[in-house]
């Protein structure tokens, strides 16, 4: 494994009970570093899981700790009911009710607010996503910011972890400011909560390096003395994927030109959700790693920066708890990836064809604005 730099941070993408391979992952990072996870990682962002395994960590729990904590998800987070029969599930406001969530958040991460954290550990930072409905907009939530300084740490995993269709809305207040927008003006301060992936973040690398390279300053990050680690909840095989979206009714195969308006739900989530994650890893290369080495004409310059994940043979889904071992396997190989710096392969930006986006020197009259 690559030396680490002076900090630390680690993102986390959003993916349900899938949360389970990287808490699996991160047993192995521990062992590697003979440390507990807490004691190395002074920054997280995660969004939905990501924001579990964040907020843990920022809680001080390690990555056994962790893993216990999604194992007992099982059926106290998930349990089956007639809400869970398909078709059914479709046309209920949620599958499962939030109060078992909540109790086990409340048991791992206790009655501990987001201020008392961060005075109880001021040299830590946090990222984590939600999506403010009424707004129509994502809310980041750090340690730092007052505004959240009377939320519970589960108050914050909650916000960011309640999938539509899955869990109810979650409701929790958001105490006005007076420099707010004016078209906000309307929005009462008890809001309505979903998950921080229903924006752009479901993979939260690029918010990561953005708190890196210009909002920890005062606290000594720079992008050349950090490493920000990006560990994603595993790549769902395509090829099966569509045989299973594209069997017909009475047998047969479909096109895609053969589904049903509501059938469009489905692919169109994967690809935002999958597409969004690979072009925020895109992104957060471009211009927190490459483009300041550029710049400086030195590789060093650029923030360190790793992406791992996995490519699935099967598709899990974000509920199923019967794949928890599978998970735990998917876990460990992720773990070997991430010591012996076996990146997930996602490709740069295209200038057409099939010419990969390479920056020039900027002496060069090719040079591409950075």
């Amino acid at each position: 494994m690559k030396p680490l730099r002076q900090n630390l941070a680690l993102a986390i993408d959003g993916g349900g009970i899938k949360g389970v391979m990287v808490a699996r992952a991160l047993m192995r990072l521990e062992e590697e570093l003979g440390r507990p996870i807490h004691e190395v990682v002074k920054l997280t962002a995660g969004t939905s899981t990501g924001a579990v395994i964040a907020a843990a960590i920022a809680r001080g729990l390690s990555a056994k700790q962790i893993y216990d904590l999604y194992v007992e998800f099982g059926d106290k987070v998930f349990p089956k009911s007639w809400r869970t029969i398909s078709p059914l599930k479709y046309t209920v406001r949620f599958q499962y009710p939030d109060g078992p969530l909540i109790k086990l958040l409340e048991q791992y991460l206790g009655d501990m607010t987001v201020g008392e954290l961060h005075e109880q550990r001021p040299d830590f930072n946090m990222v984590v996503t939600a999506t403010d409905i009424y707004a129509n907009t994502t809310r980041f939530i750090k340690l730092y910011k007052h505004r959240f300084d009377d939320w519970k740490l589960r108050d914050v995993v909650m916000a960011s972890s309640v999938v539509p269709t899955f869990f109810p809305v979650y409701e929790h207040t958001y105490r006005k400011l007076p420099n707010d927008p004016p078209a906000e003006n309307w929005i009462p301060e008890d809001r309505f909560w979903v998950d921080g992936g229903v924006g752009s973040y479901s993979n939260p690398c690029y918010l990561a390096a953005y708190e890196i390279a210009f909002c920890l300053h005062d606290q000594g990050w720079e992008l050349n003395n950090s490493t920000l680690i990006s560990l994603g909840t595993g790549n769902s095989p395509l090829e099966r994927t569509w045989k299973d979206r594209l069997r017909g009714i009475f047998g047969g195969v479909r096109t895609p030109r053969g589904l049903f308006g509501p059938e469009w739900v489905f692919p169109t989530v994967d690809v935002f959700v999958q597409e969004a994650a690979r072009e925020q890893v895109r992104l957060t290369r471009h211009f927190f790693t490459n483009a300041p080495a550029v710049r400086a004409g030195n590789a060093e310059v650029g923030l360190d920066f790793r992406r791992f994940n996995v490519n699935m043979t099967e598709s899990i889904e974000l509920d199923d708890v019967k794949a928890i071992p599978l998970l735990s396997e998917y876990g460990v190989a992720m773990g070997e990836m991430i010591v012996n710096d076996q990146e997930e392969d996602i490709e740069g930006f295209i200038c057409g064809g099939e010419e990969v986006f390479r920056m020039k020197t900027p002496d060069t009259p090719q040079a591409q604005a950075v």
